[in-house]
């Protein structure tokens, strides 16, 4: 079984999903990760949930060399055609609400797979927790993960 050690969060702006998807992490056995926005407020709202970043050079320290799925409007395949070896150690990213994850951010991980959710119109999003779960829950359904 596959498993997501992080699930980072890339410049969310919204506290509520932040803290959302900080639940999530705990629940599937992840730690939270937060890259702060520059602009991002509501630190000590979150402080004690997530992991904080001031930017994704220093996250890439402690993910290493593992896989990062990067879920973004702009993938190349669908969640569903993902494959993952069966004890692969995998991170997730999800974008902010606005801006997502900028291509040339993808860029600079070592090794990332970007992903989408099949949308009647391309370009369009669904909110970032509902994604996230969305991914998960394919991850799930197809026996590639567990909830811990």
């Amino acid at each position: 079984m596959v498993k997501i050690t992080h699930i980072i969060m890339y410049k969310l702006k919204n506290v509520k999903n932040i803290l959302d998807i900080a639940e999530i992490s705990y629940n599937v056995g992840a730690v939270p990760v937060l890259v702060l926005r520059e602009d991002f407020q509501e630190v000590e709202q979150v402080k004690n949930r997530v992991v904080l970043y001031d930017n994704l050079e220093e996250l890439l320290k402690e993910v290493g060399n593992r896989k990062v799925i990067v879920l973004e409007t702009y993938g190349d395949k669908y969640v569903h055609e993902l494959e993952l070896g069966p004890d692969e150690e995998v991170c997730i990213m999800v974008g902010s609400e606005d801006l997502g994850v900028p291509e040339d951010e993808v860029k600079k991980l070592p090794n990332y797979e970007v992903v989408k959710i099949p949308m009647l119109i391309q370009g369009t999003s669904y909110n970032v927790v509902s994604s996230l779960v969305m991914l998960l829950q394919e991850l799930y359904v197809r026996k590639m993960m567990k909830v811990s």
